[in-house]
């Protein structure tokens, strides 16, 4: 297993390959591998200090920027925004899709942006502006499990999930048991209404 010195050196030996492939005629395919594996490695050296880190994962569906909503109430919560399908790397069909998270305890909306996701406690431990991610060694559910020991002192280390989703001009970030994405549709009006009615009081 690498010690902390190598796995410091991986991450600047990824950081300069980057850096060097972006000073070359542009390739998209390489520059995302080269990114790709920047986040691996700054994750992989949060990881060995016990510092909370993100991890890029699959959801199902292309993530785009637009149209991008939060229905929420106090038994549920859904997350709205475009989606497109590609063929040879190029965009071929967009669409909107609807995210459910279950069991969503906690939830935060807006800021930062694309730009000022630099900020982020996360950035430079494997998160970036592209794509979803989930958070290990969430100082989130270590927050709410010491605050349930207040007046529960037998609660158990949560066993939540932490997921960050960037977008252009926000950022969703939640604390939820799992998360599927319940709908796909090419139609905008439509797919706002089912989010409205899903969480509808009965």
């Amino acid at each position: 297993m690498p010690d902390l010195r190598q796995l410091e050196e991986a991450v600047r030996a990824a950081q300069q390959a980057f850096y060097d492939l972006r000073k070359q005629p542009w390739d998209a395919e390489a520059l995302r591998i080269a990114n790709e594996r920047v986040l691996a490695a700054q994750s992989a050296l949060a990881a060995s200090r016990s510092e909370p880190y993100a991890v890029r994962i699959d959801i199902g569906v292309e993530v785009g920027s637009e149209a991008v909503r939060l229905f929420q109430s106090e038994q549920m919560c859904l997350l709205m925004f475009s989606t497109f399908t590609r063929s040879e790397g190029r965009i071929i069909e967009r669409g909107y899709a609807l995210v459910e998270f279950e069991w969503c305890s906690w939830t935060t909306f807006g800021y930062p942006n694309d730009e000022a996701i630099k900020g982020h406690p996360l950035y430079g431990r494997g998160l970036d502006s592209l794509g979803v991610f989930e958070v290990f060694n969430s100082p989130w559910t270590r927050r709410m499990t010491e605050q349930n020991r207040v007046a529960f002192p037998d609660t158990r280390p949560s066993t939540a999930r932490h997921f960050v989703f960037p977008f252009h001009d926000t950022t969703f970030e939640c604390i939820a048991a799992s998360f599927r994405a319940v709908l796909v549709h090419s139609d905008y009006d439509q797919l706002f209404q089912s989010a409205s009615e899903h969480i509808r009081p009965n």
